[in-house]
């Protein structure tokens, strides 16, 4: 049987403090920022907030960051993702500095609490109700210590701990695993394309240059107005469904089909046209899958339909996904905060149009590799389904 405990019996915590936009400089020592804690890893480089040694080793002393420290974010985080927004520091990432709306855990007492088991705790559905009670149900997480202080958590003896962190991280070995495995074959995918096309900006093989409109019968958008939410219905995506190049419906809305109607009047995405992402997470593009229902897009997404006589959906998907497209968004993608692309802009993108006969070549090769990870991924999805559910019946009070 475990014991209930509330969090501060069994652990320090602490939130960075409030450095201001003055404070920062272009070195010294780094700022933990909520974007560097990402599916459970710290990625440092896509941030570049420092402050200066003077007043990280002197007034925020306190807040340094140790080897082993569980840290989190905990600011502006959507409560179903929040299980990715945790993740251990090692000593390569030091030093560092806590910085607002990060938090930091350690042990009091490692012959009470292993930290590992808390690290998986946090990932269940029980830290994500409670700590959603305490923020009055906000559809985002917006917490700090007055929060943690009050979750409460089962603490069983310290062998059944170790025992169901060890199992967990043998199970969370399978996913990365197969993670590894599909991005792999997105590596492949993206090897072939240069081999057989070279560099689509410097064009070694001199492939003719035209816009993107050129080869296209339709680029548009989904609907700018925010459509009235149901509990069920025609399926609404938004940016967000596209992860690492690949359509989710998961995690989505639901509209009227009198409204979805309406939509697809404009905008009718349809098997193999091409999504690509205008906000947020900008130009990643997605061919779209068979699928047995309808759905309708946000202003988020830009849909391309290509003449399908001239371009191939798989030459076109990996072109639009290359390094070099990239480049050219980068000159004119606008915004701070969140980044957009203008679809006169997508319209106008410089691509290279080898002969049909390249490209069918091209996307022979590359359905293979699909089919492969259609498997991968659902692969994936049973082995995550498997860890959702061990999880749960880990912390079972």
């Amino acid at each position: 049987m475990s014991q209930i405990v509330s969090i501060p019996d069994v652990l320090f915590f602490q939130e960075g403090p409030g450095v201001r936009k003055s404070q920062f400089t272009n070195k010294g020592v780094k700022l933990l920022n909520v974007g560097n804690i990402n599916n459970n890893k710290i990625n440092l480089s896509t941030t570049e907030k420092y402050i200066s040694e003077e007043e990280a080793y002197g007034k925020y002393s306190h807040f340094l960051v140790d080897d082993g420290d569980l840290l989190i974010s905990c600011s502006g985080i959507v409560v179903n993702n929040f299980h990715n927004k945790i993740s251990f520091i090692t000593e390569n990432d030091l030093p560092l500095c806590l910085n607002t709306s990060t938090m930091r855990f350690k042990s009091l007492d490692e012959n009470k609490l292993y930290i590992n088991f808390f690290y998986y705790f946090l990932m269940t559905t029980s830290f994500k109700k409670q700590i959603g009670q305490l923020i009055t149900g906000s559809a985002q997480l917006n917490f700090g210590p007055s929060h943690i202080q009050k979750i409460k958590m089962p603490l069983p003896t310290l062998q059944n701990q170790k025992q169901v962190a060890k199992t967990l991280d043998k199970a969370n070995e399978l996913i990365e695993l197969r993670k590894e495995s599909i991005t792999k074959l997105d590596e492949l995918s993206k090897s072939i394309f240069i081999d057989m096309f070279g560099d689509p900006i410097s064009n070694p093989l001199k492939w003719k240059i035209v816009k993107l409109e050129d080869l296209t019968t339709k680029i548009t958008d989904g609907t700018h107005k925010t459509p009235i939410y149901k509990d069920s219905g025609i399926i609404f995506i938004s940016a967000k469904n596209i992860k690492k190049e690949r359509i989710t419906f998961s995690d989505v809305k639901y509209i009227s089909e009198e409204e979805h109607i309406q939509l697809s009047k404009r905008c009718n995405p349809e098997y193999q046209d091409i999504l690509l992402t205008k906000s947020g997470s900008t130009g990643m593009s997605s061919i779209i899958p068979k699928v047995d229902f309808e759905f309708s897009l946000f202003e988020s997404l830009c849909l391309i339909k290509y003449d399908r006589t001239k371009m191939n959906p798989f030459f076109l998907n990996n072109l639009l996904n290359s390094e070099a497209t990239k480049f050219q968004y980068s000159k004119f993608i606008k915004g701070v905060a969140i980044k957009h692309l203008h679809l006169k802009d997508i319209r106008t993108l410089n691509i290279i149009y080898p002969p049909m006969k390249e490209q069918q070549k091209f996307a022979k090769i590359i359905e293979k590799i699909e089919e492969q990870k259609i498997l991968y991924t659902q692969e994936l999805e049973k082995l995550q389904e498997n860890f959702d559910a061990l999880l749960q019946r880990s912390f079972q009070e």
